[in-house]
C-alpha cells in the first residue's frame, strides 16, 4: 500500500465519528485513552516562518493519555518525497519521547506545492499505536519556542503522577467484640490522577510484606491485628509509565487492643436456713445457681439455740444416737440433746 493510498482527504470523513467519540469520553476518562491522530492538519504560515518546531498535541493532531511519541515521516509534496522542498525530523531528536516535530521550508510556493502530507505514527505508554498521513496547509498554528522552558518541557509530554490518598495520616479503631483485631473499611476513593484515572489500587502492610488487596476498587475491608499497622496504598494510573505512573502513600491506624469481659460472682445476700426434717443436710436455693444438696459440712446451719440463748453452729445429730443420754422433748417430740454451757 503506497503512502497516497493513506490521503487524509479520503480519511477524513470516517475519522469525524471517532474524532467526536474520543473528544467525549475525554469529559470522564474511566480507562486510558489510547493513542489517536484526529485528522486535523498540521498548520504552518511559510511565508512568515519557513522553519518551525510544532507541538502536534497542541495543534490537536494527536490525542491520547500521556505519554505520547511521534515519529514523524518525509513529506510528499504533490505525491512525491520532496526534502528539498519540505523537511521534517523528530523533535529533539530520533529516539525521544516527544509529541513535537521540526518542519523546514526550502521554495516552498503553495501555487505550485498544492498537496503537502506527511506520515505520523504516535504510540502511547502502553505501546498501542496508529500511524495516518496528515496535511499540512500554509495557515498560521502554534508553535514551540526552543528558548521556553515550558514550550520544551510540554514536547516531552510527561505524564501527571497520580496522587494517592488513603485518609487521615492516623486514626485510630475501637475494639468491638473482645476478640483479637478488627475489621477496617480502608478508602483510598480521595485518590486522584489529573490527566486520566486510576486503574488499580494496592493496600499492603509493608512491616510484614503482606498484600492486603489489590484491585480496581478503591475500597477495601481488610482484618487488621490489634496495635498500631503500618498501611500503605499504592495507586496505578492509565498511562502505562512506570516511571510517573504510580504514586505512593501511607497512614497509621490504631486498633484497640481486645479487654476481656469482666464477670462478676454475686450469689445473692446471706442466708440462714433453719433445720426443717431433723435429717442431715438441707435444700437450700442458692441464688444464681441451680438448686443444690449441702452438706452439714460444708453449709452452717441454724439449728436452734442453746439454754444460755447462744446460737450453737454444729454438725447435725441423729435424735436415736442420743437416747439414754437424757434430753428433753423439743415442739414435735424429737428428742433433742442437752447442752451444757
Amino acid at each position: 500500500m503506497t503512502l497516497r493510498a493513506w490521503s487524509a482527504r479520503a480519511l477524513l470523513p470516517r475519522l469525524f465519528p471517532v474524532r467526536l467519540l474520543i473528544l467525549l469520553s475525554l469529559a470522564a476518562p474511566a480507562h486510558a485513552i489510547p493513542p489517536g491522530i484526529t485528522g486535523a492538519p498540521i498548520r504552518l504560515d511559510f511565508q512568515t516562518n519557513p522553519g518551525a518546531i510544532i507541538n502536534l498535541r497542541q495543534q490537536g493532531v494527536v490525542i491520547g493519555t500521556a505519554p505520547l511519541q511521534v515519529t514523524i515521516g518525509q513529506a510528499l509534496v504533490n505525491g512525491s518525497i520532496s526534502q528539498q522542498v519540505i523537511g521534517t525530523s523528530d523533535y529533539p531528536g530520533e529516539g525521544s519521547r516527544s509529541v513535537c516535530v521540526e518542519i523546514q521550508s526550502s521554495g516552498f510556493d503553495p501555487a505550485i506545492h498544492t498537496s503537502v502530507e506527511i506520515p505520523i505514527t504516535v504510540t502511547g505508554g502502553n505501546q498501542q499505536s496508529q500511524t495516518l498521513t496528515v496535511r499540512l496547509v500554509q495557515q498560521a498554528g502554534p508553535t514551540v519556542n526552543p528558548q521556553n522552558n515550558a514550550d520544551v518541557d510540554a514536547c516531552f509530554d510527561n505524564n501527571q503522577a497520580p496522587v494517592a490518598n488513603a485518609g487521615p495520616v492516623a486514626r485510630t479503631v475501637a475494639d468491638t467484640d473482645g476478640k483479637p483485631g478488627e475489621n477496617v473499611t480502608l478508602d483510598g476513593s480521595a485518590s486522584t490522577d489529573a490527566d486520566g484515572s486510576i486503574t488499580n489500587y494496592q493496600w499492603t502492610l509493608p512491616d510484614s510484606e503482606q498484600t492486603l488487596g489489590n484491585g480496581p476498587s478503591p475500597t477495601l475491608v481488610a482484618a487488621l491485628p490489634d496495635g498500631v499497622n503500618r498501611v500503605q496504598l499504592t495507586v496505578t494510573d492509565d498511562s502505562g509509565d512506570s516511571e510517573t505512573g504510580i504514586s505512593t502513600t501511607e497512614v497509621n491506624i490504631t486498633v484497640g487492643v481486645a479487654v476481656p469481659t469482666t464477670l462478676t460472682a454475686n450469689a445473692g445476700p446471706d442466708q440462714s436456713v433453719k433445720d426443717t426434717d431433723a435429717q442431715l443436710g438441707e435444700n437450700v436455693t442458692l441464688n444464681g445457681h441451680e438448686q443444690s444438696t449441702i452438706s452439714d459440712c460444708h453449709v452452717c446451719l441454724d439449728v436452734g439455740r442453746n439454754r444460755t440463748g447462744q446460737r450453737h453452729r454444729s454438725h447435725a445429730h441423729d435424735p436415736s444416737s442420743e437416747r439414754g443420754h437424757g434430753g428433753s422433748a423439743d415442739d414435735h417430740g424429737h428428742r433433742q440433746p442437752h447442752f451444757h454451757g
